[in-house]
């Protein structure tokens, strides 16, 4: 018992660590992107592949019935998403709110 003990510790370690560096990655992210970032519609991803998207963007969301994720990516993470082969594009609708947001975030304050 004492050997499965350590290795579901090693485990919750290693688990702990990849979402740090998950949490890094995407805030550093998330600061660079500014007015560059786009959201973008990822198709026919298999659920083993989430993962990796992960790390590209900002994951916001799986949309099964349509069967595509939806990233909010930089230029770079776009062209590395491409990259793995998947069908992309810009997720009109969700871009549009986004400017929206940015432009009620941007208004003058009186």
């Amino acid at each position: 018992m004492k050997v499965r003990r350590c290795s579901a510790r090693l485990r919750f370690v290693q688990v702990l660590a990849l979402f740090l560096f998950g949490l890094v990655v995407s805030a550093s992210t998330a600061l660079g992107q500014g007015s560059t970032s786009e959201v973008i519609r990822v198709y026919d991803v298999p659920q083993s592949d989430y993962s990796k998207l992960r790390f590209l963007g900002d994951f916001w969301g799986i949309n099964w019935r349509d069967n595509y994720v939806n990233m909010n990516v930089t230029e770079r993470g776009r062209e590395a998403v491409e990259t793995l082969g998947y069908r992309v594009e810009t997720d009109l609708e969700k871009q549009a709110e986004v400017e929206r947001f940015r432009a009620i975030d941007q208004a003058p304050s009186y």
